[in-house]
């Protein structure tokens, strides 16, 4: 008997499950604030949820004729366009981030907790497309 880890290869499921995981941290979040917790501790916790359904999302999606063995640690899709597609609306949002930061309402601890977090996401998924670049034609998932 085998045992075949969840894979999920539909664009609707894996859109269904990126809009949960990055609400999820919210609801949590609220939680961990209304025990009496401090803000910055309340916005890590909801950040540490999100980050959790990335890492599974990354190690659960799958693309068509990509194998259900496990990926490389540092391998987030299975396309080079789709990690540098990522890693480029995390850019994105961060240079917002920073251009409407002074303007936030939160503290600046918590806006350095949550523009660390998104940082260390844009870079994962730099790596893993930069990686799958230079691997292209040599990966059967690869189709540059």
């Amino acid at each position: 008997m085998s045992w075949r880890p969840w894979r999920i290869t539909a664009w609707w499921a894996k859109a269904l499950f990126v809009v949960i995981g990055l609400l999820a941290g919210w609801p949590v979040e609220v939680v961990v604030l209304a025990a009496g917790s401090s803000a910055e501790l309340a916005l890590s916790v909801g950040i540490f949820v999100t980050l959790v359904f990335l890492i599974v999302g990354a190690r659960v999606f799958r693309v068509a004729g990509e194998s259900a063995e496990p990926r490389p640690w540092w391998q987030f899709t299975g396309r080079h366009r789709w990690s540098l597609g990522v890693a480029t609306a995390v850019g994105g949002v961060l240079v917002i981030y920073l251009i409407t930061a002074p303007a936030s309402e939160y503290s600046l601890a918590e806006d350095v907790i949550s523009f660390t977090a998104w940082l260390l996401v844009g870079v994962a998924y730099l790596n893993s497309g930069v990686r799958l670049r230079r691997v292209a034609g040599s990966s059967p998932t690869e189709h540059p």
